[in-house]
């Protein structure tokens, strides 16, 4: 069951625009997801959390409630990323038999409902320290409100971080993160938390890269779940 979201979820961040504040200001009905990617792919009942960076550039939004959209806070339409998890999660669907949309994937991103409204389009986040604070809160709110969450399925070494802040409750650095996500990346292993939760890493979905080069953390990933039904 979708959660009733937290006052605390509107908290400014220096350098986004957080999603369910704008919303306000604009007038509009406060959004129920906690994620904006939640319209691609939003099952609270799943057992698989996909864990993005951050949700792009904070125009999406404001640009959405300028023209008049009632339900800005959403993913993007023909977005690469979103369209190659897509393709990703289809793909590995027909080639192990796993049903993954059966089991039920819920899609965020580490820094929740923040749109980055300063600093370059790819790279560190802006203002990164209180950004991920604020996404791993969120997350920990996610995880308490998902009973049958079983993998999260970090798509950069920023989720890594966000997550291993959150399953392992201690500061992590990120140049510590990024070698640990990129081991268990290219090796294809997932990291079986303190929680029992599994974490899987790999490639961003907009990689520019081959699907089959893309494809062998998320068939661990579906095998996992298997020896887990």
């Amino acid at each position: 069951m979708k959660p009733t979201l937290p006052g605390w979820i509107e908290n400014e961040v220096p350098g986004y625009v957080n999603g369910h504040a704008e919303c306000r200001r604009a007038g509009l009905l406060v959004p129920d997801r906690v994620y904006a990617t939640e319209s691609l792919y939003g099952n609270w009942g799943g057992g698989i959390l996909l864990l993005a960076k951050d949700l792009g550039e904070s125009e999406i939004l404001t640009d959405r409630i300028a023209r008049g959209d009632k339900d800005p806070y959403r993913h993007l339409e023909g977005m690469r990323t979103n369209e190659k998890l897509v393709e990703i999660v289809s793909t590995v669907e027909q080639q192990t038999g796993v049903e993954m949309n059966r089991i039920g994937l819920l899609y965020g991103s580490a820094l929740a409902n923040l749109w980055r409204d300063s600093g370059p389009r790819t790279g560190p986040p802006p203002n990164k320290a209180q950004a991920l604070t604020h996404g791993a809160a969120v997350l920990q709110f996610v995880i308490a409100n998902m009973p049958n969450l079983r993998w999260i399925v970090c798509m950069s070494d920023v989720a890594w971080q966000c997550a291993a802040m959150v399953m392992e409750e201690t500061a992590v650095q990120l140049t510590v993160a990024r070698r640990e996500y990129v081991a268990h990346r290219d090796n294809a292993q997932p990291k079986k938390a303190q929680t029992g939760i599994e974490l899987v890493a790999t490639l961003h979905p907009a990689a520019i890269v081959s699907l089959e080069t893309a494809l062998p953390p998320w068939t661990a990933l579906a095998r996992s779940t298997s020896a887990n039904s």
